[in-house]
C-alpha cells in the first residue's frame, strides 16, 4: 500500500530550471507516498510536456505545482499565469496519417491525455489551471 504523503503544493519561477524543479519534488513526493513507478513516470512525462508549453508559449512568470494522493490516484495540479491557453480544445492531431501531412504540434498534449486518467482544464482567477489524475492500480 502507499505511504502518506504530505500534500506538495509549491510555487515556482518560470526560469529554465522549472521542469528540472517540479521533476525532483515530484520524485520525492513520490518516493514519501511509496508510488508504483509507472505513475510517477507517466506523471513526469505529462509534467514535462505541460511545463515545456508553459516554458515555452505561456508568458508566465510563476507556476503553482501541487500533488496529493486521494481516493487511490495521484492528482497533480498546474496552475499558470500565463496568457489564456485551453491544450485540451486543441484537435487532436491525426497519427494514422503520416508525419509529412498533418499540421505541426499537438502530440504532446495527445501523450498527456493518453498517459493520465483524467485531465481537466479551467481559466480561473488570472490562471491557466491544469488538473490531472492517474490511478495508482
Amino acid at each position: 500500500m502507499n505511504g502518506e504523503a504530505v500534500p506538495l503544493d509549491v510555487t515556482l519561477a518560470v526560469t529554465p530550471a522549472l521542469t528540472r524543479d517540479v521533476h525532483a519534488r515530484l520524485e520525492a513526493f513520490a518516493e514519501a507516498a511509496r508510488l508504483p513507478r509507472k505513475v510517477v513516470f507517466a506523471a513526469d512525462t505529462a509534467l514535462e510536456e505541460l511545463l515545456q508549453n508553459v516554458l515555452d508559449h505561456s508568458g508566465a512568470r510563476e507556476v503553482r505545482f501541487r500533488a496529493a494522493v486521494e481516493g487511490g490516484e495521484l492528482r497533480l495540479e498546474l496552475a499558470d499565469d500565463g496568457i489564456p491557453f485551453d491544450p485540451l480544445a486543441m484537435e487532436l492531431p491525426a497519427t494514422d496519417r503520416s508525419p509529412d501531412l498533418r499540421p505541426v504540434g499537438g502530440l504532446g498534449v495527445l501523450m498527456v491525455r493518453k498517459m493520465m486518467d483524467r485531465v481537466r482544464y479551467e481559466r480561473r482567477d488570472g490562471c491557466n489551471r491544469l488538473t490531472l489524475a492517474k490511478l495508482l492500480a
